[in-house]
């Protein structure tokens, strides 16, 4: 690819001049409404990839894992020709991706349908990864894509803002077509960047992606927050965003149990459910279906099963055998994650969940019978015997004989009790009839 010019005010000197010779008009969505910006064919030097692209957030930070102070100076270095090539190879990959295959379409078509959007000094606000895509093309095939020599670019007003900026990149990248949809953890990484470093209006924020509600929100922030816990705490590998591309419902799923729950029960969930994802190959395929994924059978849930943990020899150098306090519970968590044998671990964690999951729901039973019960009771209360047809007097009849059948046979008291009763008073008249017959010799001798 052809190096951009690096000086921002002389591209800017360049675009402005050959926007005089404007050829046509491109509507573009401002806040403050729809607006026509002029298109103009530039140079490709007059181009430059940018570093704030929503769709390279976790592939730069996993780029630049073990060194954070160099992302940091990408982005004031944005037009250099190093950071231009690392992005034009990182886009490049994403143009290619099946899911929104923009390299073949314009290998196929030959021709640019779309302006690209840049701001006033050639930065690339829209259209990345088909610039990336018409260069490699047009490097290939100089004369099969000529026409990408010089591309088509719709260029916003000086005056446009970097939070403006955000917003065209935002609303542009959520329109259907064939737009590579942003990956999931991408798109946190944006809204976190958004909010915690360019200080945009969480409002605003939630309004530009469309969002149903700020709880929405708050919830993907802190799915984030979970993968990076997971990354660095778990696995011991922070930023390395594409290990859990598959596992989206799982960390989705995660977070709305978790906020449901106190703090400190929190915190030792998360770390449960981080070891479970971080074992799931080595798990039951239906793992994901139970708690801490999905809804517990009853509040107690939790705390019944870091009851148990807390009995496992595996996990505690000294078993607990009273009820868990605050300072048990984070010392559980602490274990949890530096276990050193963390598939039996997260066997044994499944193991438990699945039979305080069978015990509640065998628990709930008597509840649930008594709650119909009541239920019913009060719609009979309400009933008057001239309401009834013959038919339903009968069926009524019915059903109340089954029931009474079956309370009865639930009230009385169950035969291994009654045998247990039976063989007690035997085995005291036994005792009784010994002692009485180990008195008869003495007694007879005394007569004699």
């Amino acid at each position: 690819m052809i190096a951009p010019i690096e000086d921002a005010a002389a591209r800017q000197h360049r675009i402005k001049e050959a926007c005089q010779h404007s050829q046509g008009k491109h509507w573009v969505t401002l806040r403050e409404g729809p607006v026509q910006i002029p298109t103009v064919q530039l140079d490709q030097e007059l181009l430059v990839y940018r570093v704030d692209n929503g769709r390279l957030l976790a592939a730069l930070q996993e780029h630049f894992k073990s060194q954070p102070s160099s992302l940091k100076q990408l982005h004031r270095s944005e037009s250099a020709g190093s950071t231009q090539h690392l992005l034009h190879a990182l886009l490049l990959e994403k143009a290619g991706d099946q899911r929104g295959p923009i390299l073949r379409e314009l290998k196929r078509l030959k021709v640019q349908t779309e302006p690209l959007l840049v701001d006033s000094t050639g930065v690339v606000v829209n259209g990345n990864r088909r610039l990336s895509a018409m260069r490699q093309l047009q490097k290939e095939d100089p004369e099969g894509f000529h026409r990408f020599q010089k591309p088509l670019v719709a260029v916003l007003p000086d005056e446009i803002s970097r939070s403006d900026v955000e917003y065209i990149e935002t609303a542009l990248q959520l329109a259907p077509e064939t737009k590579l949809p942003y990956g999931w953890v991408d798109r946190r990484l944006k809204l976190r960047r958004q909010i915690d470093d360019l200080g945009l209006d969480p409002d605003w924020v939630q309004e530009a992606y469309r969002l149903d509600s700020r709880q929405q929100l708050d919830d993907e922030l802190a799915e984030l927050e979970l993968v990076e816990r997971y990354l660095s705490e778990i696995c011991g590998t922070p930023c390395a965003y594409s290990g859990v591309a598959p596992c989206e419902r799982l960390f989705q799923s995660l977070q709305r149990q978790l906020r449901l729950l106190p703090t400190n029960l929190a915190n030792a969930w998360a770390a449960v459910g981080l070891l479970l994802i971080s074992q799931r190959s080595e798990l039951s395929p239906a793992f994901d279906r139970h708690f801490p994924f999905e809804v517990p059978v009853t509040e107690a849930m939790p705390e019944m099963v870091l009851q148990r943990l807390a009995h496992d020899p595996g996990l505690l150098a000294h078993p607990l055998h009273k009820p868990l306090r605050r300072r048990h519970i984070k010392r559980i968590a602490d274990r949890i994650v530096h276990h050193h044998a963390p598939v039996e671990l997260a066997r044994t964690v499944e193991t438990l969940i699945d039979e305080v999951r069978q015990q509640l729901r065998q628990d709930r039973v008597p509840h649930r019978l008594l709650h119909h019960l009541h239920a019913s009771k009060r719609l009979l209360e309400k009933l008057t015997p001239d309401q009834l047809t013959d038919e339903e007097r009968f069926h009524l009849l019915t059903e109340a004989n089954t029931i009474r059948g079956r309370l009865d046979l639930l009230i009385s008291e169950p035969q291994s009790t009654k045998q247990a009763k039976s063989a007690q008073r035997w085995w005291r008249v036994r005792r009784r009839l010994t002692n009485v017959m180990a008195r008869l010799p003495q007694n007879k001798g005394t007569a004699n």
